[in-house]
Parts: C-alpha cells; sequence; structure tokens
C-alpha cells in the first residue's frame, strides 16, 4: 500500500529530464568513464551500507550484474537465486527460497555475549513460498509494460506501467518489500538495492546504462534510513512473539503470515524518492564534477613531478580522505618517500585547489 497524500510533492517527469540534461553536459568520453565509476561506487556503497568489504571477485561480480540490470528481467525466482549466489560466500549461498532449508532469519545486534537486541523477523520459511509469489506476481504487474499516466493534481508522466503506478513508486515498492520478504539467508540487503535499480533501469528512468549512485545518499543519510524501515519493523515487532534458543537460532511462535501481505510502503516510497532527487540534483553532478575535475588535477600535478598512473590516482586518494592533506604516516609509504617536501607540498595544493578544499595550513620554510 502506497497513500498518495503522504508522499509529498514531487514531479517525476522533471526528475528524469534533469537526469539526461545533467548527462548531457559531459563528453562522451566523460560518460563512458561515469557509466563504469558510478557502477563501482554504487557496488562499494551498498556493501558498506551492510559494513561489509567484498573480495575484489565478488564486487566484479556485483558490478557486472548491476551493468545487466538494464536488459535483463531479475523479477523471477531463478534470477534472483542467481543474483544472490554471485554476491554471498559460496558456502552461505542458497539454491532456492530459504524455505527450502527451513531456516528462520531476522535482522538484530549483539550487545553482549549472548545478549541480543531483534530489530526485524522475517516471514516464517513454511509461510515463505506463498508470499514471494505474490511478490513476483506483484512485481511483474507493476514494473512490466509503459503507459502514461495523469498523477493526482494533472501532469502527464512518462514511464508509466500498465497498472499505472508511477516508475519511482513501482521501485520502491518492489525494493522495500522484497527486503522485508529476506528470502534468503543473507545478501537480502544488497539485492533490495540492486532491485531499485533494476526498476529504475527497466522503466528507462535516466539516460541508458547509467546507474545512479542512491547507495552513497543512504549512506550519508542513515538514521532517515533506518527510520523508513522502521515505519514497518517496529509496529511489526509489538506483534511477533519469538523465541531465541542458546545458538542466537529463533523461532516465531505466532501466526503472522498476513502482517507481511499489505506492507504500507509510504514512507519508505517518500523517502525513495527523496534519496533519488538528492541523487539526481547533488551526488550524480558531483561525481560527474569529480571525473573532470580529476583530468585537470592529473595534468597539473604532471607539471610538478611525473608520477606512475598508480602513484598518482594513490596520491589524489589519500588527500581525498584527509582534508587535502598527505599524513605523516602515509608520507612513509615507499610510493612517496622518493619525493622532496617541496614537491609533496605542491601536490597536495593542486589537489585542494583542483577539489575546493579549504585548510588552513602553517607553512614552515
Amino acid at each position: 500500500m502506497v497513500r498518495w497524500k503522504g508522499l509529498g510533492v514531487w514531479n517525476e517527469s522533471e526528475l528524469q529530464k534533469r537526469c539526461a540534461e545533467i548527462v548531457g553536459d559531459y563528453p562522451p568520453e566523460i560518460f563512458q568513464r561515469a557509466v563504469r565509476f558510478l557502477y563501482a561506487k554504487e557496488s562499494k556503497s551498498s556493501h558498506e551500507i551492510e559494513r561489509e568489504i567484498p573480495d575484489q571477485k565478488r564486487a566484479e561480480k556485483f558490478i557486472g550484474l548491476l551493468e545487466q540490470a538494464w536488459h535483463r528481467n531479475f523479477l523471477t525466482k531463478e534470477a534472483l537465486v542467481e543474483l544472490q549466489q554471485a554476491i554471498v560466500d559460496s558456502r552461505y549461498a542458497n539454491q532456492g527460497w530459504r524455505s527450502e532449508i527451513g531456516e528462520q532469519v531476522y535482522v538484530g545486534e549483539t550487545l553482549a555475549s549472548g545478549t541480543e537486541r531483534v530489530h526485524y523477523a522475517a516471514p516464517k520459511p513454511e509461510e515463505l513460498d506463498e508470499l514471494m509469489s505474490g511478490f513476483l506476481a506483484m512485481s511483474q504487474k507493476i514494473v512490466d509494460q509503459h503507459h502514461p499516466m495523469i498523477l493526482p493534481g494533472g501532469g502527464k508522466v512518462r514511464g508509466r506501467t500498465s497498472s499505472g503506478v508511477p516508475t519511482l513508486v513501482a521501485a520502491a515498492i518492489v525494493s522495500f518489500a522484497f527486503d522485508f520478504l529476506h528470502p534468503f539467508s543473507d545478501g537480502n540487503g544488497r539485492i533490495h538495492r540492486f532491485l531499485l535499480h533494476h526498476v529504475l533501469a527497466h522503466n528507462d528512468f535516466g539516460p541508458n546504462g547509467i546507474i545512479l549512485p542512491v547507495s552513497a545518499v543512504i549512506l550519508n543519510r542513515p538514521r532517515e534510513y533506518d527510520q523508513a524501515l522502521e515505519s514497518f519493523s517496529k509496529p511489526l515487532m509489538e506483534r511477533v512473539d519469538y523465541t531465541l534458543d542458546d545458538r542466537q537460532r529463533m523461532t516465531v511462535t505466532n501466526d503472522t503470515v498476513d502482517f507481511y501481505r499489505y506492507i504500507d510502503c509510504t514512507e519508505l516510497t517518500r523517502i525513495t524518492i527523496d534519496f533519488i532527487r538528492e541523487t539526481i540534483e547533488s551526488e550524480l553532478p558531483a561525481e560527474l564534477r569529480f571525473l573532470t575535475t580529476y583530468d585537470e588535477i592529473r595534468a597539473k600535478m604532471r607539471d610538478i613531478v611525473e608520477l606512475p598512473d598508480r602513484i598518482g590516482d594513490l596520491f589524489v586518494k589519500l588527500c581525498r580522505q584527509n582534508e587535502g592533506k598527505l599524513s605523516k604516516r602515509k608520507r612513509e609509504l615507499p610510493e612517496f618517500t622518493p619525493l622532496t617536501d617541496g614537491e609533496i607540498f605542491a601536490l597536495e595544493t593542486v589537489v585542494r585547489e583542483g577539489l575546493g578544499i579549504s585548510v588552513d595550513l602553517e607553512i614552515i620554510p
């Protein structure tokens, strides 16, 4: 369920138009670099939300799957299982829904040894097959075909589905409903954000091939993201009875299946639209500007000293992480020991000026 009055004021067509305009302001060579850069950034940010650092192989798999979001249907059981197997450790991958192994999952945190705080309990494994069948049927219906739609208050919007659901609403519903059903043992959060991109891509929201770095915005606004999730999880947990055994395995002891059938996604949709708006208005242009500025920074750095590309890239990265300065400890890295103090200061200045970083420095002759 999504209640129109709870979504605030927004204009999907204008957001879509603005996204295309931003990308159109940059030359094709920057656009092509941006595509790969944004895929990598989205992969990194999505894993950071889960407080995970994937190995290079799994990170590349996730990027490869993001690249397929434009031309492949992931709203099937087979595709979702394949997706989960690609992004988690193979030892913890599922061969189907977790119902096949009878696993009850929950989201919680360990407060101390033997003390667990439960934030969310997913549906019982014996109820999951029915719920996921309904989820997939719903998803196919609201994401399938494109038709214009008149929003309340007027205004024709492109990218509508045959059910008349705006693309941004469909993206929020599909991604968050999946997350709440939690059909796998692991990887549900990353797939939840993947599905957000998949619906946007399938409905041609934004220039072809471009992934919107939404996860970077979520990382910057974690409390709002958590509050949106809690709009469903908090009232739910007041109604779920459960026990935890000595191995922290959960058993839900009351009937809960109906709680997951008609999830109110209003607040979740509102914050998704807001995240996407900020992504388009701030995060996306900032990333594209950075790519352009980065080329200029590296060119100016070469006028000071001709660093190998790997070392030059590392220098800029470390300066960005430390307010435009190379820390004393980083200066001792073997990559930078051949540089003089004067060269390091000059390179730092180029990076700061290029990135617009202001810092008070005490210049010692």
